[in-house]
């Protein structure tokens, strides 16, 4: 999965209404902007992670003269030393990160089901 900066405020907003109408938690609708602010911050430091990663693979290639066919390999060794997720990883990262958010936002009111959900 790729996440496009272009595609967040659409993603917060979809969560958001999701588990609104599906009654997994309860937003005031006075608390709606805010809440999906919360969602795309979250996001957004995950795009800030992936830019650091990719600088830091391009400083460890050009110091150690890695071949650019190594980059891949490079990625995912220096991603797997930092815990950020990779490809299939990235969704549940993020699901994780948002269940989080609920949690300690202060304008989601309520949640009510399980972190599956």
């Amino acid at each position: 999965m790729r996440l496009y900066r272009s595609r967040i405020e659409a993603i917060a907003q979809k969560v958001i209404k999701v588990l609104t109408e599906g009654g997994h938690i309860e937003v005031q609708p006075t608390s709606q902007l805010e809440a999906f602010a919360d969602l795309e911050a979250v996001m957004v430091e995950y795009l800030k992670r992936e830019q650091r990663l990719r600088d830091s693979v391009r400083e460890q290639m050009a110091s150690l003269r890695i071949p650019y066919s190594d980059y891949g390999k490079t990625r995912a060794r220096i991603a797997r030393e930092w815990g950020h997720p990779m490809g299939s990883q990235i969704e549940r990262y993020l699901a994780n990160q948002f269940v989080e958010s609920f949690f300690v936002s202060p304008y989601i009111e309520e949640v009510f089901s399980s972190d599956n959900a």
